[in-house]
């Protein structure tokens, strides 16, 4: 199976820097309440559909909430409670759930959690829902923000925010484009499960204008990009 990459957005702060992006459109009391990767993924998405009618998405990411959960955690030890509102927000689910809230969305939404293969997973599961004929358009959107705390320790991953979102289509361009597949084998270069590392190297292949496919690899499949010429 074979489907274009519409659009894409890569997000990235400077190190040592975690400004949240501008959300001029949303009220000032929705977006304090929001954690950064919440924002991020709203960021995203919102920005996409600008060009794009869209109306499903996929969400995917390996942390998720991870901060507002750790402070539901360190409340409940400091304190032996915690106010149910605090839950507010905390779900994995919670970028997406934000996203389709605030603009309005009807059609499938759904949070893809693999661990360290959350981004070729989500990707996967773009293709498997693209290939069902449901649907023949949606935004793919992978984020996650610092671990933070006692999180940090353990985390193999870079300190700072990280996302990509890309709008996917079934319906091909007649113009040269980028497509996004599903292989069988890995017969290709293919990188690992590092997904940090996997996003920064695609970001880097996006911005060139390299011939070579760049392909990530999964358990007995790789998906792959690659820029064609559909004519």
């Amino acid at each position: 199976m074979t489907v274009r990459v519409v659009d894409w957005i890569f997000w990235e702060n400077e190190a040592g820097v975690t400004n949240p992006p501008e959300l001029p459109f949303l009220p000032s009391r929705t977006k304090r309440r929001m954690s950064l990767i919440s924002q991020i993924a709203l960021h995203l998405g919102h920005s996409l559909m600008k060009n794009n009618k869209i109306n499903d998405v996929i969400f995917a990411s390996r942390y998720g909430e991870i901060t507002r959960q750790l402070s539901i955690t360190d409340k409940i030890l400091e304190d032996g409670e915690v106010s149910p509102a605090a839950f507010s927000y905390s779900v994995f689910n919670t970028p997406v759930a934000i996203l389709s809230l605030t603009e309005g969305l009807t059609g499938l939404t759904r949070a893809v959690y693999s661990g360290e293969r959350s981004f070729i997973h989500g990707l996967l599961q773009s293709l498997v829902v693209l290939e069902s004929g449901t649907i023949n358009q949606l935004l793919f959107i992978m984020a996650d923000e610092p671990a933070s705390g006692y999180f940090r320790e353990l985390s193999v991953e870079s300190q700072q925010p990280l996302a990509i979102g890309m709008t996917l289509s079934t319906q091909m361009d007649s113009t040269e484009t980028v497509t996004l597949s599903l292989q069988g084998e890995n017969i290709l270069k293919t990188y690992g499960e590092n997904h940090n590392e996997n996003l920064r190297n695609l970001h880097k292949w996006f911005k060139s204008d390299t011939a070579t496919p760049f392909a990530l690899r999964g358990e007995g499949f790789s998906i792959e990009f690659r820029r064609s010429n559909t004519e």
